[in-house]
């Protein structure tokens, strides 16, 4: 299907692409990919989990160097809002109170192989807790793969 764009500067670009309408094959890739398991692991003891933490923003930096200590190499971070049994307060502004519901936390998400998962668990407890609430939640999901683009590694090599 040709795109007909009328724009003089996109008239090369729409030739180009008319040119070629089969699509143009898959690259082959670097190592067997198998849908059933790793490729070096036919057992499947290869097993990593995926813990994602939401934490006080005042404990993240805390949080990031005990993980980086343990030696964990990878996370994601995004801040997000929420509100567990705590419901949020109520701040007085300009003498007109307002009532804040979603609070601002940090959310980490970290994929990394079972043989680290008891101490990074520690990690984030030993850097998150204050004892009061809202310190926050852990969840921890198993993850039957992953794969890195790039090369195409999979299991916990990829990560």
């Amino acid at each position: 299907m040709c795109l007909s764009l009328g724009y003089p500067a996109i008239q090369k670009m729409r030739r180009m692409l008319c040119r070629h309408e089969t699509p143009l094959p898959a690259p082959e890739p670097a190592i067997a990919l198998t849908p059933a398991g790793f490729k070096d692991d036919p057992k499947g003891t290869n097993t990593m989990t995926k813990i994602e933490a939401i934490i006080q923003p005042a404990r993240f930096e805390t949080v990031k160097a005990l993980l980086l200590e343990l030696g964990v190499e990878g996370m994601t971070i995004s801040d997000v809002r929420g509100h567990g049994r705590q419901k949020g307060h109520t701040e007085v502004y300009r003498g007109r109170e307002y009532t804040v519901d979603l609070l601002p936390k940090v959310k980490l998400e970290i994929v990394l192989p079972d043989d680290l998962l008891e101490a990074t668990l520690a990690a984030i407890l030993k850097g998150a807790a204050t004892g009061k609430i809202g310190d926050g939640k852990i969840f921890v999901t198993k993850i039957d793969d992953a794969i890195r683009i790039r090369n195409r590694e999979r299991g916990p090599a990829a990560l």
